[in-house]
């Protein structure tokens, strides 16, 4: 199971492994981030929270970089640009 807390900024993972009960490893973790986004989350807010910022320091002059994954390339797509694929 996932769990995106988006006020604590934290993802939590828990998941059990091995398929013999005498092999079985409950993992139980929880990553912090700068911000994270939950599941309700619109495409307009990841690009001003994250990407619009980094528009304007490429626009100053700065070399930057956006490394965005998302199950398609669509939705990377949209997300950098902000179209209206």
């Amino acid at each position: 199971m996932v769990v995106c807390d988006q006020e604590r900024k934290t993802i939590k993972v828990n998941f059990t492994t091995g398929k013999k009960a005498d092999k079985k490893v409950v993992v139980d973790k929880s990553y912090q981030f700068d911000k994270v986004f939950g599941q309700y989350s619109t495409q307009a807010e990841v690009f001003t929270t994250m990407v619009e910022p980094v528009v304007d320091e490429v626009i100053q002059g700065f070399n930057c970089t956006v490394f965005a994954y998302g199950q398609t390339v669509r939705e990377i797509i949209h997300m950098i640009l902000r179209w209206q694929v």
